[in-house]
């Protein structure tokens, strides 16, 4: 008995899984006199991309809750904090041994363990003032500090792609709204006198765009990039969108086809207000992100909050770029700030000469543009031992020993002794011997250089 009658104008496919699914369904119906109506529905692609994301405040895993005095001394805390839905209740005395450092070594915390991502209630009373802290694997992860010798906060579930959390994270990263337009954006880091290098390329493993881009770099360490995105539409939803001729349309300079700019600097937090103060222009540097429009009517780039890069909906600043560059995105804190964890984690990606594409000849081919990556990646190489000079008591500590390895290989050296990205170096760690198994070495190039090379600089 047959399973299923094909009429070329009662069914619409175009896969095998299709196919498939037209079997089962008429195979399942038990009638094959009439075909049953079997319409697959429109694909919409990688749908899942689409924020708004929820994100909860921590991941999953065992953090240990330290409760602490903010001076040392005999006294005793007590209560409870609820994680999943379930209160656990805890108490504790501090002796003359305590301290308040919460990453001493001789420190014994509650254990917290997060089955799923979620929140954090805290209802602690203690004999004197103090904190708490959540610690996981030697991170801090949050802190709450006591009023009236008490500790009631509620961390919920929050939204890190919104435009409230693009406006605050631009508040935060440019207090003084000296960055507004790309314009500003320029004068501010310096290049209405000039850049130190401009190369044109397309990005043939990330989103595919006509990249103009342009970089400044500074004695005291700073490094600011911004680049113009260049996307010739060929129909909406074409693949096409992403092709050769974005690579064209950027060395023609084709403002027709300019999608938008986006911009990044490495450089301190600035205070608001006319006077900048000392102690946070001293803090340590981070990457900064804005996303720029095309241009107006008056040629002007205005900053904007969100944007759909890459044609599977619209996602808001700075979650766009920096789930790109390590960051750990966290919500805003209880009192509306930025989370300074999301703000220090953040890094810059090297450009992999493996992912883009090149014009053949010319000043625009790889051989002619080769210095200027290698001096870009030299800069970002400067803003990971920057990082590494960090405290491992600061929140977004990263450790930027193995980039730095990745960094020097690909140049014949620390110092970048070479012009020439060497994009066959293994690293010392991946390279085979006695004791590491056959294949290794294939597996770093055959994937790791592959996800390496999906990343991409802006």
């Amino acid at each position: 008995m047959k399973c299923l009658i094909l009429d070329k104008n009662s069914y619409k496919y175009k896969t095998p899984l299709a196919m498939l699914l037209l079997v089962l369904s008429a195979c399942g119906s038990r009638d094959d006199t009439q075909p049953a109506p079997f319409v697959l529905e429109e694909d919409t692609p990688n749908s899942f991309l689409t924020f708004l994301n929820t994100q909860a405040y921590f991941g999953a895993g065992q953090y240990q809750l330290l409760i602490l005095p903010e001076v040392p001394q005999v006294a005793d805390y007590s209560g409870s904090y609820t994680v999943n839905g379930q209160t656990n209740n805890i108490s504790g005395q501090w002796d003359d041994n305590t301290v308040e450092d919460w990453a001493s070594t001789n420190q014994i915390g509650h254990p917290v363990n997060f089955n799923e991502a979620g929140g954090l209630a805290l209802d602690i009373q203690c004999g004197t003032d103090c904190n708490a802290y959540l610690v996981r694997n030697n991170f801090l992860f949050y802190k709450a500090t006591s009023i009236d010798n008490s500790i009631n906060v509620q961390l919920e579930d929050n939204q890190i792609s919104s435009a409230n959390y693009a406006n605050v994270y631009y508040q935060t990263v440019d207090p003084n709204n000296t960055r507004t337009t790309l314009t500003d954006w320029k004068t501010t880091n310096g290049f209405d006198e000039g850049f130190d290098e401009h190369v044109i390329f397309r990005d043939s493993k990330d989103l595919g765009y006509g990249r103009d881009m342009y970089a400044k770099f500074f004695e005291d360490g700073r490094v600011s990039l911004f680049v113009n995105n260049f996307v010739v539409p060929i129909g909406k939803g074409n693949p096409a969108n992403y092709g050769p001729l974005n690579l064209v349309a950027a060395i023609d300079q084709n403002l027709d086809y300019l999608l938008g700019s986006n911009a990044i600097e490495f450089s301190p937090l600035e205070s608001s207000g006319a006077q900048q103060d000392d102690e946070a222009n001293e803090s340590d540097f981070i990457l900064k992100f804005f996303t720029f429009s095309s241009p107006d009517e008056n040629g002007q780039q205005q900053r904007i909050t969100s944007a759909d890069l890459d044609g599977r909906g619209v996602k808001h600043m700075p979650t766009m770029c920096q789930v790109c560059h390590g960051a750990r995105l966290m919500p805003l804190n209880l009192d509306g700030s930025f989370n300074q964890m999301s703000l220090r984690s953040a890094k810059f990606n090297q450009l992999e000469l493996a992912s883009f594409e090149f014009m053949d000849s010319g000043e625009y081919s790889k051989a002619h543009l080769q210095a200027g990556i290698r001096a870009i990646n030299q800069a970002v190489n400067g803003s990971y031992k920057t990082m590494a000079e960090r405290d491992i008591s600061e929140l977004g500590y990263w450790d930027a020993s193995f980039a730095n390895i990745i960094a020097s290989g690909r140049y014949d050296g620390a110092d970048f002794i070479s012009d020439i990205f060497i994009e066959d170096d293994i690293p010392e760690g991946w390279q085979q011997t006695d004791f590491r198994p056959e294949g290794v070495e294939t597996l770093y190039q055959e994937v790791a250089t592959k996800l390496i090379g999906q990343e991409d600089l802006v």
